[in-house]
């Protein structure tokens, strides 16, 4: 039979539904990328930290639209989106989370990207108050980030790994606070974005790239 012109494939995206025809369907299949914000596994942080207002369950029945539409799926992770997490949870988090989007589209058969950004405080924002009203918070660690996207796509996870904060974030507010941090970092974040490298001069970077659980501070 064939199929009706007004047969409507219809994708959500954070709870909002993008219709295309099946035609345009057929014609973009394998083309086609959807961008959404998944952010975190976690219900907790993505309701009470990120007022996401989606569950994982509708998450996933919007992967199964974009599944059914032939597209692919870029999702944003955010690395250390609880301003109470110390370094080594939002090490595990961002890998937890990475993992549960990467096992979720493999059984769709959803080819997935993922970009993994570094949580920094934007001024005046909730989030912003929170982490000012946290005395254990720091911003994430360049490093960690990059090791988490590193391992990632070792594990056949494209990892791109976000730099910017957009103008929004002061001095003390993002991984360039960190003691980690250092310029020549951004260089090889670059080539490892860029698919130069897969995976970073660890012995090059020496000393900054101490494992998370080892503890750092401002200083």
């Amino acid at each position: 039979m064939e199929r009706s012109r007004l047969d409507r494939v219809q994708i959500d995206v954070q709870g909002e539904l993008i219709e295309i025809s099946w035609d345009e369907r057929d014609a973009l299949l394998g083309k086609l990328r959807i961008l959404t914000g998944f952010e975190t596994v976690s219900e907790r942080i993505r309701e009470q930290h990120l007022r996401k207002r989606e569950s994982l369950a509708k998450f996933l029945a919007g992967l199964d639209r974009v599944a059914d539409a032939g597209a692919s799926l870029t999702a944003y992770v955010l690395f250390k989106p609880d301003p109470a997490m110390t370094d080594a949870d939002a090490v595990r988090e961002a890998s937890a989370s990475i993992r549960f989007l990467a096992e979720e589209c493999a059984g769709r058969r959803l080819p997935l990207a993922v970009r993994l950004n570094p949580m920094y405080v934007a001024a005046g924002s909730r989030w912003a108050h929170a982490a000012e009203g946290s005395p254990s918070y720091l911003p994430p660690r360049l490093t960690d980030v990059m090791r988490v996207a590193e391992e990632e796509a070792r594990q056949g996870v494209p990892v791109y790994i976000g730099l910017s904060t957009e103008g929004l974030s002061g001095d003390r507010g993002s991984y360039t606070a960190r003691n980690d941090y250092s310029p020549r970092l951004i260089r090889y974040v670059k080539q490892f974005n860029d698919g130069r490298i897969a995976r970073f001069p660890w012995d090059e970077i020496g000393l900054l790239a101490a494992p998370a659980d080892r503890g750092t501070d401002l200083r």
